[in-house]
């Protein structure tokens, strides 16, 4: 008989919510994927003390072995940081903590430090960082995460189920998605149909300090003002996740070419004046 679950697990400082439908009890295997993202979180989070991303972060100028899921990632994001000419930089932490973004929350302004992608030397299984930069998964790691649990639940045979991750999601058997309104977050602008692809979004109106928002302009240290939300869909939640930040912290000109001009990615760009712009292809739908 087939049933409907609905699970849900906080990580990486979001819910992960798994809704699926199935005759058999996914429990053990909803479970499994849990501690999964929980050990991402132990080894990728910058706001747990000591764990492997602060010791890497911390050992400047010395080689450091890295593994192979490390290494993808790193790689993904200097590709896209050179592709973007750095607006989105994977070394954006030192910035975010002069916002207040720090271990602690503290949400208090403070010297800033060195932020700048081309300080990173990557080769075959090893890193160096140099002049204080410092590392962070951010921008990344929802989005990989989303692909790895939905791997595991397709090699289980589960076939309809939506992973929704703090509002990045991966759907698999067809689920229609309200896109929150950006100017009043109790109202939809728009739907989406999930069946096969992820989409990220991202924005400047949930994570703020006083005026300011998290989403920098790595060359400026300012927020981006011009645009309000981005919503992006791909065929991976890490090329979604990236590619959503990548577009808003590029200001509205450039992210709109890059979403263009991306063959990988389709999506929709909400502006700060209300207006929006959607790529053609997109798999989406605003009300008019």
């Amino acid at each position: 008989m087939t049933q409907h679950y609905v699970f849900r697990h906080e990580s990486c400082g979001s819910v992960l919510t798994i809704d699926m439908v199935s005759s058999n009890d996914p429990t053990q295997l909803v479970q499994d994927c849990f501690l999964l993202c929980d050990a991402f979180e132990q080894r990728y989070s910058r706001f747990i003390p000591w764990n492997w991303l602060d010791t890497i972060n911390n050992t400047q100028e010395q080689s450091i072995s890295i593994d192979s899921e490390a290494e993808m990632l790193i790689r993904f994001s200097l590709e896209l940081a050179e592709k973007t000419h750095g607006k989105f930089d994977p070394t954006i932490i030192r910035t975010l903590e002069s916002y207040g973004y720090d271990k602690e929350y503290s949400f208090q302004r403070k010297a800033g430090g060195t932020t700048w992608y081309q300080h990173i030397d990557l080769h075959e299984h090893t890193l160096i960082l140099h002049h204080g930069v410092k590392l962070e998964f951010g921008a990344v790691g929802k989005g990989y995460l989303l692909d790895l649990v939905a791997h595991e639940l397709i090699s289980a045979g589960y076939t309809h189920f939506l992973l929704d991750f703090g509002g990045d999601m991966i759907g698999y058997g067809g689920y229609e998605i309200g896109l929150e309104n950006p100017f009043d977050l109790s109202q939809v602008i728009g739907t989406i149909n999930l069946d096969g692809f992820a989409i990220a979004s991202s924005n400047g109106m949930k994570r703020k300090v006083g005026e300011f928002h998290h989403l920098l302009d790595p060359h400026t240290g300012l927020p981006v003002r011009d645009i309000a939300w981005v919503y992006i869909a791909a065929q991976t939640g890490l090329i979604a996740d990236a590619y959503s930040t990548a577009v808003f912290v590029s200001w509205a000109e450039k992210g709109q070419l890059l979403l263009a001009n991306t063959p990988e990615i389709s999506g929709a760009i909400v502006f700060s004046d209300g207006s929006f712009w959607q790529k053609d292809g997109y798999p989406g739908s605003f009300f008019s």
